[in-house]
């Protein structure tokens, strides 16, 4: 695991170094409710708003711009932690509810590969009061050490895009909230425990297991898990954990992609582990069919899930094993010049590198690439470069 825990080391300094170099401009103060206020931005450039709040505050930001001009935003909290944040193409507003008095931050910056190229042109408005459109229905509820946590559907025509709407109250009080985009019955909110009638038996033992756990992340404070499901064939997955305690704060969000977050066992630590994919290599040198997609063991540690390593660690099998796999694989490995060209698809051999680095038997796995690479194909070094190239784009390499 060597390899894989110092790729996790280098990914967090490229996401400092990355952050660094983003262009921001200076934060000014939003203007009133209702009044809106317009910029330009470059591609990569962002700006920040500021706004005063105290407890309870409702705040929703809604931005408009031209076709194509894709924005992504952020929301910070007095303390500089992340409120609520959006790396979507499509989202057009935010929304949040203040845990306590204080300076919020928003930020929205233009992606800096949106096809809209040079300056463009931004207006924005913020309002502070929140009403459920009218015939909003009420998809499911968890009450949960003195909350209400509900799950709304705003009314749309059939098969049009409408919002999911997830309201945690209080005493009647609006504590939190959430919002995405709705359409059909799977894009949508739903509780992490929730049972769906195509789970297999290991998801609903999962889902059992979730709905049994009053405290998911082990901090010692009830919460509650929501997932978000984006439609398509087979992404993309969010996780939202909330806890419910004095006040009603999202303390960890993740994006899963393609794979989705899977309760795995109780933690000996509090809380629970979870399980997924590394979706790093879906669709590298190969059909998303057939990409392999390391098993990844996740634990929660203050509030935030990162991989374990410890877990995922087993003993390599016998070389006389790998031989025998590495004589199959390369077999059906093409004997072509391998030139980085990444229109052309590949046998996925390295499915058993892979297996080998994340259960911690790194040197086992260049033993198995040097086994496995036709001995008169050209392109190795280069092969083996895009390959670890590759393995640094780990999504959990900055958690």
């Amino acid at each position: 695991m060597v390899f894989l825990e110092r790729i996790v080391w280098m990914a967090v300094c490229v996401v400092v170094l990355a952050s660094n170099t983003t262009t921001a401009r200076a934060q000014a103060d939003l203007p009133r409710p209702g009044q809106p206020v317009s910029f330009s931005l470059s591609p990569g450039e962002s700006r920040s708003f500021r706004l005063a709040m105290k407890q309870d505050d409702f705040a929703e930001i809604d931005w408009k711009a031209a076709e194509g001009v894709y924005l992504h935003f952020w929301i910070t909290g007095p303390a500089g932690n992340e409120l609520a944040s959006s790396n979507s193409d499509f989202n057009d507003s935010a929304m949040f509810v203040a845990p306590r008095d204080g300076e919020y931050t928003f930020r929205i910056q233009l992606d800096k590969d949106s096809e809209a190229k040079g300056p463009q042109s931004i207006s924005l408005q913020y309002k502070n009061t929140f009403k459920l459109p009218a015939r909003s229905k009420q998809n499911a509820i968890r009450k949960i050490n003195g909350y209400d946590v509900r799950i709304m559907r705003t009314p749309t025509p059939k098969d049009e895009t409408g919002y999911s709407i997830v309201l945690i109250e209080r005493n009647g009080k609006l504590k939190n909230i959430l919002k995405a985009e709705a359409q059909g019955e799977a894009m949508r909110f739903t509780f992490g425990d929730a049972p769906e009638s195509y789970d297999s038996a290991s998801e609903r033992r999962a889902k059992a297991l979730i709905k049994s756990t009053g405290d998911i992340t082990g901090d010692g404070v009830p919460d509650v898990m929501i997932d978000y499901y984006s439609g398509g064939a087979h992404c993309c997955f969010e996780s939202y954990f909330i806890n419910l305690g004095k006040t009603a704060e999202i303390v960890e969000h993740i994006d899963t992609a393609n794979s989705g977050l899977h309760a795995l066992r109780k933690s000996p630590k509090g809380g629970l582990l979870f399980e997924t994919d590394d979706n790093a290599w879906a669709y590298w040198r190969t059909s998303f069919a057939e990409s392999p997609l390391p098993r990844m063991i996740m634990a929660f540690d203050n509030n935030k899930l990162h991989p374990n390593f410890a877990l995922t660690k087993k003993p390599a099998p016998p070389i006389a094993t790998l031989r025998a796999k590495a004589r199959a694989d390369r077999a059906k490995v093409s004997t072509d010049p391998y030139t980085g060209d990444e229109g052309g698809l590949e046998y996925p051999f390295w499915a058993e590198m892979l297996d080998l680095i994340y259960t911690g038997n790194e040197q086992t796995a260049w033993q198995y690439f040097e086994m496995v690479w036709p001995p008169k194909r050209q392109g190795k070094e280069l092969f083996l470069k895009d390959f670890k190239a590759q393995l640094a784009e780990s999504y959990y390499g900055k958690r």
